[in-house]
């Protein structure tokens, strides 16, 4: 914790979302927080991720630019998250970017998402890189029935001047590379996580193996974003994700998410996103990982939710 600067900023936006944010301010009431009471950063508490499925989490009034909605069945309820300015999320994902990558004009940009919809803000990032990358080749691709075109542009660009780039699902870059199993070269192979029930579950280390293998790359990269987050964070190698001062990860209890964990343990991951200006900066995601407080993390698996108390406060009546 002492790594994190602008901690009054942090507590500062804390109580202004406390009362500004109905649902957050619900939230808080429902678990008897008086915010005025909170100094201390550790002492902030998260709203669960699972209100951003039946609630519009905002900060004040404002119309919004578009949607962000988080990828699903038909069955399922997805997220949503509402934005004030698309001009200033695109913008911080490419500050995020460019300060642990260098400049997106570096990159021809490939990308492998099959099945992601127009409204997931991870197409929406990749869609700006493509601008301002200002390559040619950037382009996205569907799925299996463009894996050999995928595999021309990859051959293609393997000689030129520019790295490239090539952001994937996790099962599509599986499926690909059992596809396309042969050495690539001068390409930065970028998961973005999202088994989402295709397939069996693999670790984290066990699909970057099977990447590795296939491809005899020294290393897969991974980026860590969602719907309801408007900062990423990003892993070299290893799957450990560096925090920066806008995006700060803290362990929480696994079952309840009022309780805190213990750096280094396996915990419940909670962010403090401070491009969530509009919405709430302080959730309670669905993730299981360990956070070290050299300032990275690394992210395990999902949480089963039939056992955490509080979920059902996301319920309450309005």
């Amino acid at each position: 914790m002492d790594r994190i600067r602008h901690k009054h900023e942090i507590i500062d936006l804390f109580r202004h979302q406390a009362v500004h944010n109905p649902d957050f301010a619900e939230y808080l009431s429902a678990i008897q927080v008086d915010y005025r009471a909170i100094s201390n950063i550790l002492d902030i508490p998260f709203l669960p991720i699972e209100f951003f499925k039946n609630r519009e989490i905002k900060t004040g009034n404002f119309d919004h630019e578009c949607v962000f909605e988080s990828s699903g069945t038909t069955q399922s309820i997805r997220s949503r998250n509402f934005i004030r300015s698309i001009d200033d999320y695109h913008r911080n994902t490419q500050k995020i970017f460019e300060k642990q990558y260098g400049a997106l004009t570096g990159y021809n940009i490939l990308a492998l998402l099959p099945g992601y919809a127009s409204t997931s803000s991870l197409v929406s990032m990749i869609t700006y890189f493509f601008k301002v990358s200002k390559s040619e080749h950037c382009q996205f691709f569907a799925g299996r029935s463009d894996f050999d075109r995928l595999r021309i542009e990859i051959e293609k660009l393997e000689n030129g001047n520019r790295r490239t780039l090539l952001f994937g699902v996790t099962h599509g870059l599986i499926e690909f590379a059992q596809y396309y199993d042969r050495p690539i070269k001068n390409v930065i192979v970028m998961e973005t996580g999202g088994m989402k029930g295709r397939r069996e579950e693999l670790t984290r280390h066990e699909l970057h193996e099977v990447l590795m293998q296939a491809w005899m790359v020294h290393q897969v990269h991974s980026e860590y974003g969602m719907t309801e987050l408007l900062s990423q964070a990003y892993a070299a190698a290893n799957g450990l994700f560096n925090m920066h001062d806008g995006f700060i990860v803290i362990p929480g209890d696994i079952y309840d998410p009022l309780e805190k964990g213990n750096y280094g343990k396996v915990a419940r991951l909670n962010v403090i996103d401070m491009a969530n200006q509009d919405t709430c900066a302080f959730i309670a995601t669905s993730d299981v990982g360990r956070v070290f407080d050299n300032g990275t993390f690394e992210v395990l698996g999902r949480l089963d939710h039939a056992d955490i108390r509080g979920c059902n406060l996301m319920y309450m009546p309005r």
